[in-house]
């Protein structure tokens, strides 16, 4: 599994929006330097997708959301759902999500030992309740996992199991902070970060578009919560200088339980499927 087949699972509940609402038929295929050897160590988008209807090849850029105070602080808990993903992908019949969510007043040991003993039982879950566990569905671990290791695992963190689909056979991590979550558009160093982020996609999707693809997407997924909903970077989003991100057709927010298209074609979007 590549670094970033963690994406796929996004990529796949906002292609599923969209094609739902807007009749399309997108389907993912593989990642820009693969089908264009040539972009290899230059700068390019994330992944290349086709759009079965008529054959016009889309560009997806993902991004993630981040609020790196809170990333560095949980960096051990970040670093075995990403373990587990490496482990047992390939070895599960599906999609799935693992959702990872702990209090930033949380404190607590997760190194040596204790981090095995997490691991090791969050695997075994895993891979028992894989077996039966529905499309669209969800299996709250937290209530055996706190059973088994009552000295380890805090009151306010939690980890739930989503399938996605019967296609692939890949885990994809997802550890949030709950925490204060801003309210209004994004200020401070926090829209530094997000400027930067919007600038990035915008400079990969050009290419796409020198490429001659139109249908370009910038997919913002909310991982280590900046606690930003869809409608806080939808005002962020309309207050930054649209040249920023004028390659840009669609974007799209991802959160825990929801899709939102938050801008299209230099107008708000803010629509959104909730699951």
């Amino acid at each position: 599994m590549s670094l970033e087949d963690w994406q796929k699972s996004y990529i796949q509940r906002v292609l599923d929006y969209h094609n739902k609402k807007y009749g399309t038929g997108i389907t993912n295929i593989d990642r820009c330097e693969d089908i264009y050897p040539e972009l290899k160590d230059r700068l390019n988008w994330d992944w290349v997708a086709i759009d079965r209807n008529n054959d016009r090849e889309v560009a997806i850029e993902v991004k993630r959301l981040t609020n790196p105070q809170l990333q560095e602080r949980f960096s051990v808990l970040d670093q075995i759902c990403h373990e587990l993903s490496g482990e047992l992908s390939g070895d599960l019949k599906g999609a799935f999500i693992l959702f990872t969510e702990v209090s930033e007043e949380e404190h607590f040991n997760l190194k040596g030992a204790y981090k095995e003993r997490i691991k090791e039982n969050l695997k075994g879950l895993i891979l028992r309740e894989a077996q039966s566990l529905g499309t669209g569905s969800e299996k709250d671990l937290t209530i055996e996992l706190r059973a088994r290791l009552p000295e380890v695992l805090p009151q306010d963190c939690y980890f739930k199991l989503h399938k996605l689909d019967n296609d692939g056979a890949y885990l994809s991590p997802n550890v949030g902070v709950a925490w204060s979550a801003p309210s209004a558009e994004l200020q401070g160093e926090d829209l530094v970060e997000f400027q930067k982020l919007v600038h990035s996609a915008n400079q990969q999707l050009a290419e796409a578009k020198a490429k001659g693809i139109s249908e370009t997407f910038l997919i913002i997924v909310e991982i280590w919560f900046s606690g930003a909903e869809a409608d806080v970077i939808q005002k962020t989003i309309h207050h930054l200088n649209p040249h920023d991100f004028r390659f840009i057709k669609y974007i799209y927010h991802v959160g825990h339980n929801s899709v939102s298209c938050v801008w299209l074609n230099n107008r708000d979007c803010l629509s959104s499927s909730e699951y």
